[in-house]
């Protein structure tokens, strides 16, 4: 398995756990993560207790003969194995890939992507032509599906929907929701509203600011939580101070992992409104695991989850007027609070768990390994 970035962020959970859980369930795993910079990536990968392929780079940043050198450490390994699937995460590394996989010894071997941002499947013709160099293509949403099977004419069969995956016992109701209220100063009766995403200008917290000043005439003691980091932080603390009352959004900071499934239960309604770098949206699939009824933007797995369940309330993620009424909508109805956190909870336990997913991604490795190979040939 190969993952060319160096971070535990966005995609990189979703595809060391998957690894984790291939390894868990007796297959043989080896990993390929980007050697050359510093991150914490390969200090995650240990924890999980995975192999790593020692001396790839596997890195955007490596030069062109450390990438040549990537190549044939990866075809070495492969070249006595039998047939395997090489399984890519990310572009730089689908590209080692098929280098790696080229002639005929390597024909028995299959070439799986797995997609994890819309932009990596933008129409254009060198998209299309990487696209087509897999024997396999998974996603978790089923619009990439559809965008692959008809604008760049992949083969049904070789496109695979997986459910992103969280850990519904660890995310799930329960009591400790005052604790981050005192901890972030939130009175136990205010109506909380919570969005936890990385502060960047397409995640739309400046936009939810906005509405949230629409909310507050209805709900005067109504708090907003957006918890997270990122360069355009004093834009927002900005736009707050001119929108909003003081101290009516709280920037309660990055949120540690251990403190996460708390701070979703402290909320009375969790909003989502675009898909950061995991089109899984996992946040997303947390807070629902959480109970928490939902106010999301109408694209992507958000919109799958409104398809599946009733699980909140889907929006125009660019209309402050849209996601006011939505917030609105729910503070007002508690009953509906809870009926929407039911169903976003038994949305998760049905069809988001990482025993779902292993199943998934097995019967999918099953099926290309069946089917005859894409390269230097037709589909």
């Amino acid at each position: 398995m190969l993952y060319s970035y160096r971070f535990w962020t966005g995609a990189a959970e979703p595809a060391l756990t998957l690894a984790r859980d291939l390894a868990s369930a007796g297959h043989e795993v080896e990993l390929a993560l980007d050697g050359r910079r510093p991150g914490n990536i390969r200090e995650r990968a240990e924890r999980l207790g995975l192999a790593r392929i020692e001396g790839m780079s596997c890195s955007t940043h490596a030069l062109p003969w450390q990438s040549l050198w990537d190549v044939l450490i990866l075809r070495r390994r492969l070249l006595d194995r039998e047939p395997s699937i090489v399984h890519s995460h990310m572009t730089h590394d689908h590209w080692l890939a098929v280098a790696a996989l080229r002639g005929r010894k390597m024909a028995g071997h299959r070439l799986i992507r797995s997609i994890h941002l819309a932009r990596s499947i933008e129409d254009s013709a060198w998209r299309r032509r990487l696209m087509r160099t897999c024997d396999g293509l998974i996603v978790g949403v089923q619009a990439h599906r559809e965008i692959l099977v008809r604008h760049h004419g992949i083969d049904p069969a070789r496109v695979a929907l997986v459910h992103g995956a969280v850990d519904g016992a660890r995310f799930s109701p329960g009591a400790d929701g005052p604790e981050f209220r005192r901890r972030h100063q939130v009175p136990i009766d205010a109506p909380l509203v919570l969005m936890l995403a990385r502060f960047q200008p397409h995640r739309q917290h400046r936009t939810l600011i906005e509405a949230f000043s629409r909310v507050r005439h209805a709900f005067p003691t109504a708090l907003l939580a957006l918890a997270g980091r990122g360069e355009h932080e004093a834009e927002l603390r900005a736009a707050a101070s001119r929108l909003v009352e003081p101290n009516s959004v709280r920037f309660v900071g990055y949120v540690p992992s251990d403190q996460l499934p708390s701070a979703y239960r402290a909320a009375d309604v969790a909003v989502w409104l675009a898909p950061g770098s995991d089109a899984t949206c996992r946040g997303m699939l947390e807070a629902l695991a959480c109970e928490r009824p939902m106010v999301l933007g109408h694209d992507g797995a958000m919109a799958d989850a409104l398809a599946a369940a009733e699980c909140g309330i889907g929006v125009d993620w660019r209309s402050p007027e849209s996601i006011a009424t939505a917030i609105a909508a729910l503070l007002g109805d508690p009953a509906r609070r809870r009926a929407c956190g039911r169903a976003g909870r038994e949305l998760v336990l049905s069809r988001h768990t990482a025993e779902a997913r292993l199943e998934a991604v097995e019967r999918f490795y099953e099926r290309v390994l069946e089917l005859p190979t894409t390269r230097g040939g037709r589909r």
